[in-house]
């Protein structure tokens, strides 16, 4: 199965309230491009890279480069797909490009094509006993009011989920009397996750991770800045209250660093910082190895993202952690139809082959610039 073309979809995404608050500020329209590789016999792979800032690579900031990709792709056999990256990576690093979460794009669309000539799903094809499967998701609640919060719990239990994460501030009186308020009106059958984006300092951090352990929480994500391991390791240490690692862990240098220093309980996992599928599911083993959790974090993407994500969480060891793959729908106007939800997990189809999701026929009335070869 040879390579034909390569082609891009640049996707904005309103969202379905208006706006969502995080601490980086509102979103309102999520950005994202679209990689396409499709060969001689008329099939398709699918990668795609977040691009809202100021979460993820800038559209202007990819295109003028894809050329690069195109020259290594163009009429490569599809089983090639491990020495087509090499390749891709050998050339954007003489650049000094950042490039993992392009090369993650590629390294996913290579991988959904080599599937599908393997007759197999992606999971399947990484490693996993079945052809499918489900993996339990959380929802994440944005920052709002918290009559608005609550409104949104009660909505996402609505459709049979079991677990939320709370967006913090900061602010320890503010966010103790949240979190406090939801166990209160939801109960102890609700698992409670937390995030606080680095948002707190040191001391406060401990005071809040205590009093975060008292009222059940099952993690606390992000309690300092990113790059404060010392400040990590001593809350992990603490053993208060599981804290996960997020804007900690932007490379494999980082996914090392944090094991080494045993900086965290749980580490929260995107291909699109690791550069590929292997090099994600190699970091995920090295957490098993060294008895730290994991997790596969938020993407502002469409379904296509999280539909990769379960795929991979399926060929590894199963966590008692949930994932966050729901982000997707929040957003209007998904490019993409077939990943499954039922209640609080992600079902993967173990009839369909690669990620198993295919481009919607109508996207051309939603998506500003058309399918195109680069």
């Amino acid at each position: 199965m040879r390579i034909a073309e390569l082609s891009t979809l640049v996707v904005r995404q309103p969202v379905k309230r208006g706006a969502i608050t995080f601490k980086f500020g509102a979103v309102k329209v999520v950005e994202s491009l679209i990689i396409k590789l499709s060969t001689e016999e008329g099939e398709d792979g699918f990668g795609v890279i977040e691009a809202t800032p100021p979460l993820g690579l800038p559209v202007t900031s990819v295109l003028p480069i894809l050329g690069i990709f195109r020259e290594v792709v163009v009429g490569r056999e599809v089983v090639d797909h491990l020495r087509i990256l090499a390749e891709i990576r050998h050339k954007l690093f003489s650049l000094n490009y950042s490039f993992n979460p392009i090369l993650a794009a590629i390294d996913s669309a290579l991988h959904d094509l080599a599937a599908r000539l393997a007759g197999v799903s992606l999971c399947r094809y990484l490693g996993c006993v079945s052809n499918g499967g489900s993996v339990e998701t959380l929802d994440v609640i944005p920052l709002s009011s918290r009559e608005q919060m609550q409104v949104d719990i009660e909505e996402c239990l609505s459709k049979g989920t079991n677990a939320v994460k709370l967006k913090l501030t900061g602010n320890g009186e503010d966010d103790i009397s949240k979190v406090r308020h939801v166990r209160e009106v939801f109960g102890n059958g609700l698992q409670i996750y937390c995030d606080a984006n680095g948002s707190y300092e040191y001391d406060s951090a401990q005071d809040a991770a205590a009093l975060l352990a008292a009222l059940g929480v099952v993690s606390f994500e992000q309690p300092v800045t990113g790059d404060d391991l010392v400040a990590m390791a001593a809350l992990t240490a603490s053993r208060n209250v599981a804290i996960e690692a997020d804007e900690s862990v932007c490379s494999k240098r980082d996914a090392h660093a944090i094991i080494n220093h045993c900086a965290a309980d749980i580490m929260s996992l995107r291909i699109s910082r690791f550069g590929s599928l292997q090099q994600t599911i190699h970091i995920a083993r090295s957490c098993i190895e060294n008895d730290m959790g994991f997790r596969f974090g938020a993407m502002f993407t469409p379904s296509l993202q999280n539909a990769i994500s379960a795929h991979i969480a399926l060929a590894l060891p199963k966590q008692r952690y949930a994932h966050d793959l729901s982000m997707h729908e929040m957003f209007l106007n998904d490019p993409f139809e077939g990943l499954v939800r039922r209640g609080g997990k992600i079902v993967i189809d173990p009839t369909k082959l690669g990620i198993g999701l295919k481009i919607r026929s109508d996207f051309g009335k939603f998506c500003p610039v058309p399918l195109t070869s680069r």
